[in-house]
């Protein structure tokens, strides 16, 4: 079987952005695009404060998941930062493990311990996601109160299932002899809904600086059912479907948002901007960690 080669797959990708792209702005109502360039810089600067903040939530995610004593602060930072550039560039997540793989090993972790380490990083945060939206969910059927019930909900029928894991033998089996301890799962799983919980507050504030007001608690929804689609290996850096996931989200609850599309595309702007110190991440010797 011949694979595709490396500019194919990038051209296929950058046809799918495209084509979403232009489906998102074609769906949207006529009138319903702001000015960009009049996005107000206050709010952009809170983005952006806020996009470092969220760097600081998945370097500390990752510390707390290899030992907070077993790697140095600066190299989970660049770990971290040189993942978020390669999401940027490529193929969503697989991209950004890639790339934070490659500085892990550079660390002298070995292949098979990065990759089992970023996978369950990975898992974490899709499950974060997952619960954040379900608590969005709770919000926009059941109003605030809910939503924090079914957040608590969620988080307490994830410890519990990584309880169960420990407990019931049939599935002991299937940890691994060195799973790390429930605190330090625990402690990463709240980890992921803080990270996802700042990412839609950046949404947010992205569509105040454009003038725009995203209906609540509906934009959890959309905001967590975007992320997903964007992390999907199918467009580049997640262009696109992430406004096309968003856009119809909004409408899919039954909160159309007109503004669903452009603060999208100034969130992913935003987003790049934050993503840019990766590139020099990428180029860095981060310090060794200890095993």
């Amino acid at each position: 079987m011949t694979a595709f080669p490396p500019w194919a797959l990038t051209a296929l990708r950058l046809t799918v952005s495209a084509l979403c792209l232009g489906l998102a702005f074609w769906l949207m109502p006529d009138g319903a695009l702001p000015q960009l360039a009049e996005a107000q810089p206050g709010w952009l600067v809170v983005a952006v404060g806020l996009g470092v903040v969220a760097i600081a939530i998945m370097a500390t995610r990752l510390r707390v998941l290899m030992g907070a004593g077993a790697v140095p602060l600066r190299t989970a930072i660049t770990v971290t930062w040189a993942g978020q550039f390669g999401a940027m560039l490529g193929l969503g997540l697989l991209s950004a493990d890639g790339a934070r793989i490659t500085i892990l090993v550079r660390t002298g972790c070995s292949v098979a311990s990065a990759s089992q380490l970023i996978v369950l990083d990975r898992a974490l945060g899709l499950s974060g996601l997952a619960i954040l939206a379900a608590a969005g969910g709770g919000a926009h059927l059941l109003g605030l109160w809910g939503g924090f019930a079914v957040l608590l909900i969620g988080l307490a029928a994830a410890l519990a299932m990584l309880l169960a894991m420990r407990l019931v033998p049939g599935l002991r089996r299937a940890l691994p002899e060195n799973a790390l301890p429930l605190g330090q799962l625990a402690l990463a799983l709240v980890l992921s809904v803080l990270l996802h919980s700042v990412t839609v507050v950046t949404f947010l504030i992205a569509a105040l600086a454009l003038g725009l007001t995203p209906p609540l608690p509906e934009a959890i929804i959309a905001v967590s059912i975007g992320l997903f689609f964007a992390i999907l290996p199918v467009s580049l850096g997640g262009w696109g479907v992430r406004e096309l996931a968003i856009a119809q989200a909004f409408a899919w609850v039954g909160a159309p948002f007109a503004g669903a599309v452009p603060s999208s595309v100034l969130f992913g702007v935003l987003a790049m901007v934050v993503a840019l110190p990766g590139v020099i991440a990428l180029g860095l010797k981060p310090r060794a960690f200890t095993a």
